[in-house]
């Protein structure tokens, strides 16, 4: 039934063009035509061709005109929507963009909110995430932990009708009470209104652009105060957030990781007061080798060349954040300095050095004789503990455990000729191993099924 309807509002869009001027914008974008099931996918760019910087139309610009289809073949152009006076929000998404489907139910409140005096429509363009292929943001596969927890795996399509499958399965799982547009086969819209996985306009009925978000609704945006001043409503969503935060990292003089991998180092955030607080990430400065590159991420990975991002925490709220060394295949190091600093309350700030080095694995599994250091059972079972049996000619080491995503989960002490039993409470899954006397000397895969 919701479709149905989602289709019939369509179709009063596409009849508003009937007999009336269109609005004045920009050159037009796109297709005249709805393109076939078997159209290709033009060549997508991937980073550093494409970034998560807005690039698209800014405050005060007046916008191109397009016409865009549905899953069921309904056409929309934005200059024949402008024609009935009201303004109209964009918002651009992709099924494997996990920050998109967290803002849903934004969207949804403000279809509800404002549905009657702004016309709002989701456009469907780029995956974000794909499985097996590169993301056009990285320039490699960066699927996400949340895709593969919630099943979201897909590669990029690479036809009209393969992008209109997922855009299927998207309508199917999740609660959309607004019309979604599928982008052109050449992603027209995507190269010309900015090429972020979830970026956002508003844009009066004039064609110009209100307010651009290159992340929609994300702080210290506002989108449902941009569109309150737009409509001169006195509404809810502009405030200060007056709260503070602390920081702190894993206390790693080095991060250690081996050659032509990611290495992560993890930084905690938490709200310690009774009010919002809104926290600046910034990575201040870096230096590494020529070969590796870094991102940071929040409540998203970002792609490399973005250097700051902001952090909103409710009252007791902690959120963990990270930077991630991209390694080459040489031996090396650098490091990354990080700044959290309060976006309101600039004297609540906390400066991080984070270091990274890599280390090649065929080495250091041969230091000292390290071929006695032994773990069993390798693979083992979720829940069942493991044995690290230690021969090496120091008296003493130390053993750090990481998960896929490079956090820490476990650490120790080892003595020579001992064997140490690691209780892995954790999920199926691979491990890191990192063995250490003063400097890391070995390291091994733990396999958990």
């Amino acid at each position: 039934m919701k479709l149905k309807a989602l289709t019939l509002a369509v179709a009063c869009y596409s009849c508003i063009m009937i007999g009336h001027s269109q609005v004045p914008l920009a050159a037009f974008i796109g297709q005249e035509s709805l393109p076939a099931d078997s159209d290709p996918i033009c060549t997508i760019p991937i980073y550093p061709e494409v970034s998560t910087n807005l690039e698209g139309p800014l405050g005060g610009e007046l916008v191109h005109d397009f016409k865009l289809y549905t899953l069921e073949g309904d056409s929309v152009q934005l200059s024949g929507v402008l024609n009935d006076g009201k303004p109209v929000l964009l918002v651009g998404c992709n099924y494997t963009c996990y920050v998109f489907r967290g803002k849903m139910d934004v969207v949804n409140d403000m279809q509800a909110i404002y549905g009657d005096q702004i016309n709002i429509f989701l456009v469907y363009t780029v995956e974000a995430h794909p499985v097996i292929d590169f993301s056009p943001y990285f320039g490699y596969e960066n699927v996400g932990s949340d895709n593969y927890a919630e099943g979201i795996l897909y590669r990029q399509p690479t036809t009209y009708g393969e992008r209109k499958d997922i855009v299927s399965d998207m309508l199917d799982a999740m609660d959309i009470d607004v019309p979604v547009l599928i982008d052109g086969p050449c992603n027209e819209f995507w190269a010309a209104y900015g090429t972020n996985p979830n970026p956002a306009w508003l844009i009066d009925p004039n064609g110009t652009v209100f307010d651009a978000q290159k992340w929609f609704n994300k702080e210290p945006d506002n989108m449902y105060a941009s569109i309150d001043s737009m409509l001169n409503l006195v509404g809810t969503g502009v405030f200060t957030p007056e709260g503070t935060f602390t920081a702190e990292d894993e206390s790693e003089e080095v991060y250690y990781g081996i050659v032509d991998n990611t290495i992560a180092a993890h930084i905690t955030l938490t709200n310690t007061s009774d009010d919002d607080v809104l926290i600046d990430f910034i990575r201040a400065d870096e230096s590494i080798p020529d070969g590796w590159f870094t991102a940071m991420c929040t409540d998203l990975c970002y792609s490399p060349d973005i250097d700051s991002t902001t952090v909103f925490l409710a009252p007791g709220e902690t959120e963990i954040v990270r930077v991630d060394f991209f390694t080459d295949l040489i031996p090396s190091s650098g490091y990354v300095e990080i700044n959290c600093t309060n976006h309101y309350q600039p004297d609540n700030t906390y400066s991080f050095t984070l270091n990274a080095a890599s280390v090649a694995e065929t080495a250091i599994n041969n230091v000292d004789g390290l071929s006695s250091f032994l773990t069993s059972p390798n693979p083992s079972m979720a829940g069942n503990p493991v044995t690290i049996q230690y021969n090496n000619t120091a008296s003493s080491a130390t053993y750090t455990l990481y998960n896929a995503a490079g956090m820490l989960i476990g650490n120790g002490n080892l003595q020579l000729g001992s064997s140490h039993v690691i209780d892995i409470d954790q999920p199926a899954g691979i491990y890191q191993l990192l063995i250490s006397e003063e400097m890391p000397v070995a390291m091994a895969t733990i396999v958990v099924q």
